[in-house]
This record gives C-alpha cells, sequence and structure tokens, in this order.
C-alpha cells in the first residue's frame, strides 16, 4: 500500500486543501454457496474494530492473479478450502471514493465442493463458518457483517440468485 498526498485546486487554481489516498491494490470478494445451498463466511480479528468480524470471503489481488477471477478463486481456496462450479462477476465498486485509488470486485461463487483444508495467509486466523442460506436474512437483519463493500457483494448476489425484490421499494414522493 502506498499512500499519496494531494493538493487539490480550484478551477483558478487555488489551493483549497490536501487530501491522502491510499492506493491499494483492487479487493476480490465472493458470496459463496456450497452445493448444498449454504453460504460460507469466514470470521477473522479486524485491527479498526478490535473484534473478530463475520466477512464472505476475498482478499487483496496478488501480483500473480491474471485477472479478477483468477484472484477469487485462489482466495475462496484459502479462506474456505472450496472450489467453486461458476463464478458469477456481481459489480465493481470503491470501498471510498475519497481516500481509496482501488476496487473492489465482486462475485457470486455457486456449487462450492470442499477440495482441502484452509490455506490462510501467514498473518490470518480465519474460521469458517456455513451458515444455511435461508438464515442469510437473519444475518443481514443483526448487523453481524460490519464491512459495507461485503455487503454490496451480498445484497448484490442476493438479487442475482432472485432472493431479493428491490421492486416498490423507491416510490415518487408525494
Amino acid at each position: 500500500m502506498v499512500v499519496r498526498k494531494d493538493w487539490l485546486r480550484d478551477e483558478e487554481g487555488c489551493l483549497q486543501r490536501s487530501a491522502c489516498v491510499l492506493e491499494y491494490p483492487d479487493w476480490v470478494s465472493a458470496f459463496a454457496l456450497t452445493r448444498e445451498g449454504d453460504a460460507l463466511f469466514v470470521r477473522q480479528y479486524r485491527n479498526g474494530t478490535r473484534e473478530r468480524n463475520l466477512e464472505i470471503p476475498g482478499g487483496w489481488m496478488r501480483p500473480g492473479d491474471m485477472n479478477t477471477e483468477t484472484a477469487i478463486r485462489r482466495e475462496l481456496r484459502e479462506e474456505t478450502g472450496h472450489v467453486f462450479e461458476m463464478l458469477t462477476p456481481l459489480v465493481s465498486v470503491s470501498p471510498n471514493p475519497e481516500t481509496h485509488a482501488n476496487r473492489l470486485h465482486c462475485f457470486l461463487a455457486t456449487g462450492g465442493v470442499r477440495s482441502g483444508a484452509l490455506q490462510p495467509d501467514a498473518d490470518e486466523q480465519l474460521e469458517l463458518e456455513r451458515i444455511p442460506l435461508d438464515r442469510v436474512r437473519t444475518l443481514l437483519d443483526s448487523g453481524a457483517l460490519l464491512d459495507n463493500g461485503h455487503l454490496t457483494c451480498v445484497f448484490y448476489a442476493l438479487m442475482r440468485l432472485g432472493l431479493l425484490d428491490w421492486k416498490g421499494v423507491l416510490r415518487p414522493r408525494a
């Protein structure tokens, strides 16, 4: 990661303020479903919250990753010990357009089967959790998922699966 300091100027060239931008590699995450229909989540310690947070599998793209699909397949193997029959790209978003220069690429992974043990990075202590798909809504309602990018991925995946319908949610003001 590189921290870049930008000096922002208005249209006339007058200095407005400085801004720090974090230059991370792109990230990948997936809402992962096993063949049996369970969603796979990981729990790991996060410094910002000082807690073990529940998350969807994912991580940084590495120099050897040819593309986002290669990266998410690697992350899924490492963090869940599963391989997946199908990957569906969902959306690419900015983690925070004010401070981050990278993107989060979200996927739906389906047809997961166990292929081996977890292979976490040296600095990770992961705990895999299988949650029945019909309990994911309760999980979302509980506020257990804190990462906004992960929430975005889960909501897009549920829409793609036809389990979440936004019709009628937004209505014009009277």
